[in-house]
């Protein structure tokens, strides 16, 4: 079937994920990049009055547990994996260096990890700029796949590229869709249209073909199951639930520093009102006058609160394959953040790890089949081709698991002093990296150490008694 064809089926999967791509995906991407605050006080809004949100709003804490999140799981390009051509070819090799170079591929693919962590899904679009190779990498607010493949509806068949979006809140889908354009790419052709499916010539290529011959974008997604991935409903709200907790506590904290007066059958006419609030209270008619003053001093049990933070925090990184740590720290704001910070995470890294082997060997290829149009066009100045075997495997070193040093230098300590392992067994179980020979070394090195140092307490013992020849016993 033509592209053309399908318009009117691809503008009503573009009105039926519009507002979830544009919306919540944005949102989680505005989060990610710093802007936690606006999303943190549109819900304080809702929920509190007028009077509370006003002096509550400026003790929101800047605490962005997505971004730590994110951080944390995406660690796959921190250390730049090597690439290299399965089949040794000498032009292969020095091709892949120059677009290894002009891309910049590891900050583009370091960006994509963490997009994949924030959003389940993204694109990669390769180009040409001035005769040089590059990279763009597309967050989930920037296009929609889309599927009519007969059997496999996982399978894209086009690329829904957005062009110029209208994202007002309180113009009418209809109307924003009737603003918007988008870019169709299928594997022969380029359409542009608007998102009420009227066609818009493209100026610098009328007849609307894709020479490439197939789609110029990589699509990645975590979902075996569905073309577009089902969002995180718990992603966007544990990401603004922390910090509007801890701005509770700000806010009850206020209220700890500055007990209520009242007083009981007082004339305040002239009493200057030092306090931040301050009752008057008048007993029932017929009571005997008692006039006094008395305070209030509100209660919160912080150490709950905090506690109750902590539970939702580790149940919630469970449920995204983390392994936290740091459990008996976590009662303060620092130690919640300690939580994250020496989590292990490595088990849900190495589950993305076959997924980017997959989507760096599927760029690759796509390399391959656009640079040879962009030689055959003279779009790029490197004119050399790539061999028919070419093909590159990436390897991206090992995983290491996060430990905690000193916890398990305690944990070989009590079992040294238990007598459950011999010193040599202790000394090995702190180094795993040594063999025999290096640890018997580095025993040998230790104690000569404690062999020398004794020998310098001796000397300082004798000396300060004298020169009177003393033992000292060790």
């Amino acid at each position: 079937m033509a592209l053309r064809d399908k318009i009117p089926a691809i503008v009503e999967h573009i009105k039926a994920n519009f507002e979830e791509t544009v919306g919540y995906q944005r949102d989680l991407i505005n989060i990610l990049e710093g802007n936690l605050l606006s999303y943190v006080l549109q819900v304080m809004k809702r929920e509190l009055s007028p009077k509370a949100y006003e002096r509550s709003k400026g003790r929101v804490p800047a605490i962005n547990v997505l971004s730590r999140l994110v951080d944390k799981l995406s660690q796959l390009y921190i250390d730049a994996p090597t690439r290299e051509v399965a089949v040794k070819n000498v032009v292969d090799s020095e091709l892949l260096d120059v677009y290894e170079s002009s891309t910049g591929v590891n900050s583009r693919m370091d960006f994509a990890n963490r997009l994949y962590n924030t959003n389940k899904r993204f694109a990669i679009e390769p180009y040409v700029e001035d005769g040089v190779p590059l990279f763009r990498v597309l967050a989930a607010n920037e296009f929609i796949p889309f599927s009519d493949h007969p059997k496999d509806k996982t399978k894209m068949t086009v690329f829904i590229k957005f062009g110029e979006i209208y994202t007002d809140d309180y113009m009418p889908l209809e109307q924003k869709l009737g603003k918007s354009t988008f870019y169709l790419y299928s594997d022969d052709e380029v359409i542009k249209i608007t998102g009420a499916g009227e066609e818009i010539e493209i100026e610098d290529n009328p007849d609307g073909v894709n020479s490439y011959g197939v789609i110029p974008f990589i699509y990645a997604r975590n979902s075996y199951i569905d073309l577009i991935p089902q969002r995180d409903t718990d992603t966007f709200t544990m990401a603004t639930l922390i910090p509007l907790i801890f701005s509770d506590l700000n806010y009850a904290t206020q209220f700890l520093s500055h007990s209520v007066f009242y007083g009981i059958d007082i004339d305040v006419n002239n009493l200057e009102m030092n306090p931040d609030a301050f009752w008057q209270v008048s007993s029932k008619n017929g009571e005997g006058k008692s006039p006094s003053i008395g305070t209030i001093k509100p209660e919160v049990d912080i150490d709950k609160v905090l506690a109750s933070i902590k539970e939702q925090l580790y149940m919630w990184l469970d449920s995204k394959g983390i392994r936290a740590s740091g459990f008996e720290s976590a009662n303060t704001a620092s130690g919640i953040a300690k939580v994250i910070d020496e989590a292990d995470a490595t088990s849900a890294r190495r589950k993305q790890l076959n997924k980017f082997i997959e989507v760096e060997a599927r760029l690759w290829q796509l390399v391959k089949v656009m640079h040879e149009v962009w030689v055959r066009s003279g779009e790029i100045k490197e004119r050399r081709l790539f061999s028919k075997d070419f093909y590159v495997d990436v390897n991206f070193g090992s995983l290491e698991p996060v430990t905690d040093t000193k916890k398990e230098l305690e944990e070989i300590k009590l079992k040294l002093d238990m007598g459950l392992i011999s010193k040599r067994m202790a000394v090995k179980e702190s180094n795993p990296m040594l063999d025999d020979e290096q640890i018997d070394a580095l025993l040998k090195e230790i104690e000569d150490e404690k062999k020398s140092n004794v020998e310098t307490m001796q000397q300082t013992f004798q000396g300060d008694e004298g020169g009177e020849d003393t033992e000292l016993k060790v």
